[in-house]
């Protein structure tokens, strides 16, 4: 009943209750003069007079009471600091007692509760996460159109890394995989979509809004877990969907081989005395690839100073441009092998010579001969 009546008094806005206040007051007054004047003359006592007297006080009184109370805004799903801004506008203080994110996820009196003015009210936040409501309320305010997001996994089997520049050279692509987590994350509030389908091999996530960089977050069984920034727009889209290959690296051992091999004249070179060829043009490919990667550099060692991360011994081609300046091209297998745990990194070099031959020895061979 007490909460029906103070409802009853905040539901009339400011400007009402100024103006029966007012009509209150003159009223009250005007009826004590009146009061005053029968009890001088004598006359009989109005009831009516006495009523008014009466619903002026309790109208005055009333006025007061609304003055010092408020009812509770909801701010649930709205962002902290919005939420702070409309309870200070409601005459209300706050309180953050659990900080998980950004978003208000409770909120402590309920909506609605009447409570004194400078009332504390205390809030939780989280990230918005997979939160339907919050997720939706967030979506409205982008006003921004949806696409798909549609992901290739492809096997890694080499990771170059160029002056700080990485290039992942991928394998084939991967078939019938587990997948373990999977899920788009926009970091600055939260929002967090996990929901996708797999189709012929290819992870798609479905309805993603345009123009919001999210961190995708897979963890293959296999394979490490990997992390990708992803942004779609009109620009990267066809027909509604974004598409990209990614490469997973296997969740073993990796080794990084800062010195893989080296490039020496097989004319002028002996045991004793290996004749390294520097500044030679170089281009590579891959396991499973068919174009030539470069352009490679040996610096003035005759090394190839590019590390080379790798997690299981394969094969790469490797192509020597004019390294005699006469015009020809020297081809050669190059085999990539991972050192067993305290091992030095295995070294080759390649030795060319000018009739066209190309050898490749792994350096204990050929300094123990």
């Amino acid at each position: 009943m007490k909460e029906m009546f103070l409802k009853a008094i905040l539901a009339v806005d400011d400007t009402m209750n100024t103006v029966i206040m007012i009509l209150a007051i003159v009223s009250g007054v005007l009826s004590i003069v009146a009061e005053f004047r029968n009890q001088s003359e004598k006359r009989k006592n109005s009831w009516v007079i006495k009523f008014i007297i009466i619903v002026s006080i309790g109208v005055i009184a009333c006025t007061f009471v609304r003055k010092s109370i408020t009812q509770v805004p909801n701010v649930v799903g709205k962002t902290y600091q919005d939420a702070c801004n409309i309870l200070s506008d409601n005459g209300l203080n706050y309180n953050l007692v659990l900080d998980n994110g950004v978003y208000v996820m409770e909120q402590n009196p309920a909506a609605g509760t009447i409570v004194e003015k400078n009332f504390q009210v205390e809030l939780v936040t989280e990230p918005i996460g997979n939160n339907a409501e919050v997720k939706r309320i967030w979506e409205e305010s982008l006003n921004v159109s949806y696409g798909n997001v549609a992901v290739t996994f492809k096997d890694t089997n080499i990771i170059l890394e160029d002056a700080g520049k990485t290039v992942q050279c991928y394998g084939n692509v991967l078939k019938d995989y587990t997948v373990k987590k999977a899920y788009l994350l926009e970091k600055t509030v939260g929002v967090e979509y996990h929901d996708y389908i797999l189709q012929d091999n290819v992870m798609i996530f479905k309805n993603i809004p345009q123009g919001i960089p999210f961190q995708l977050i897979v963890l293959l069984e296999g394979y490490e877990e990997a992390s990708t920034e992803v942004t779609i727009s009109s620009q990267n889209m066809e027909g509604g969907t974004y598409h990209f290959t990614w490469a997973m690296m296997s969740d073993h051992t990796e080794t990084l081989l800062p010195t893989i091999f080296y490039v020496a004249d097989g004319d002028k070179s002996t045991v004793n005395n290996v004749k390294y060829l520097s500044d030679v043009q170089l281009w590579v490919q891959w396991p499973d690839e068919t174009v030539w990667n470069g352009d490679y550099y040996t610096d003035r060692e005759g090394a190839f100073p590019y590390g080379i991360l790798i997690n299981r011994d394969q094969t790469i081609r490797v192509k020597l441009k004019d390294p005699f300046e006469n015009g020809n091209e020297y081809e050669c297998k190059l085999t990539l092998h991972v050192p067993e745990i305290g091992e030095a990194n295995p070294e080759s070099i390649i030795f060319v010579k000018k009739n066209g031959s190309c050898n490749v020895v792994s350096t204990d061979e050929y300094f123990m001969w």
